[in-house]
């Protein structure tokens, strides 16, 4: 079973709504977490079947995401990560994984960083991180795993850890929120990278 705990070092109840509120505006600004699962019984098993290389997409009623993977040269590869939500807003990551914008007041730095592990692994660290002006801050972050299922047409992404954390302009940690067994599931859109605008979602 998924399952989360939250942990306030202030003790302060009005700490914790504080931080669920504010966790709330951070995920409603970089996209909703991804899918708790209850357990991962119901994750469709690896399949070697086919190649990373292509295009991948999730959608949601807020956000949709796609996920580029090229080879530059033989086992040498290339991930990126765009996400764009319901306004508008739209980021994709460099080919250092890295990728910053900023929603109204606040400034977002995301981490997506992956490495082909093996024909069908990939392993990597996502974050995300929410600055505001007065500098405090929301820290999403976990490591994850991919692979390719159900004949090469899906790619799994399973956080086995994904933490939030609000921290305070001083740096001390007000509250932290873990769950376990979070994944998301693409879709393939092509075998070839295409521009995130030609993905029929």
């Amino acid at each position: 079973m998924n399952r989360a705990r939250t942990t306030s070092p202030s003790g302060s109840s009005r700490g914790v709504l504080l931080a669920a509120l504010t966790g709330l505006l951070c995920l409603l600004m970089t996209g909703a977490l991804p899918t708790r699962a209850e357990g991962t019984a119901g994750l469709p098993p690896p399949d070697d079947t086919g190649s990373f290389v292509g295009t991948w997409y999730y959608v949601d009623p807020g956000y949709k995401i796609a996920i580029f993977i090229s080879e530059d040269s033989p086992g040498v590869y290339q991930i990126r990560y765009h996400v764009r939500d319901k306004k508008n807003n739209d980021y994709e990551t460099d080919a250092l994984g890295k990728a910053k914008y900023v929603d109204e007041d606040t400034l977002f730095h995301i981490t997506f960083s992956a490495k082909v592990e093996g024909p069908n692994r990939i392993t990597g660290r996502h974050e995300r991180i929410a600055q505001e002006k007065s500098g405090a801050k929301v820290k999403e972050s976990g490591k994850f795993e991919m692979y390719r299922a159900e004949f090469g047409r899906k790619l799994v992404l399973r956080y086995p850890e994904w933490k939030s954390e609000e921290i305070a302009k001083n740096g001390r940690i007000i509250s932290t929120n873990l769950q376990t067994d979070v994944f998301r599931l693409y879709r393939r859109a092509s075998t070839i990278v295409v521009d995130f605008d030609e993905i029929k979602f």
